[in-house]
């Protein structure tokens, strides 16, 4: 089952790589990311989980196109289950999205966002 989970989370960051760079012309995606927790004990609680680090499948970025002073930042994150979703998908959506918020969270003090904002010029305004 491992091994199958694996499989296809594989493929899935194939898929969405290409819906990215090729489909929608994002040539500064980047995929399979992680970044260090800077909030352990109150993220691990919300996550259930114990890991240091939070994962993101996907990362875009680039000036808005109204006003070039504003850097847009875009957090990809892709979830597949071989089972139905419960008729109910609060409590699987509330995990995904605690999930992807705590990772937000952390972002802003990871050096993805340093070298991001360090490659790009006459930024004033971060969204």
């Amino acid at each position: 089952m491992g091994e199958l989970s694996n499989q296809i989370g594989k493929n899935g960051e194939k898929i969405i790589d290409v819906l990215f760079r090729d489909l929608l012309g994002y040539n500064n995606y980047r995929g399979g990311l992680s970044i260090d927790c800077h909030n352990n004990t109150d993220h691990a609680e919300l996550r259930n989980n114990k890991s240091t680090t939070h994962g993101l499948d996907g990362l875009v970025h680039y000036k808005t196109p109204l006003d070039e002073e504003i850097l847009e930042i875009g957090y990809i994150s892709v979830k597949h289950t071989n089972n139905t979703y419960p008729k109910y998908p609060r409590g699987k959506f509330k995990k995904h999205f605690i999930d992807l918020a705590t990772a937000i969270e952390c972002f802003k003090y990871s050096t993805l966002l340093s070298d991001i904002q360090g490659k790009i010029k006459k930024v004033k305004k971060l969204e």
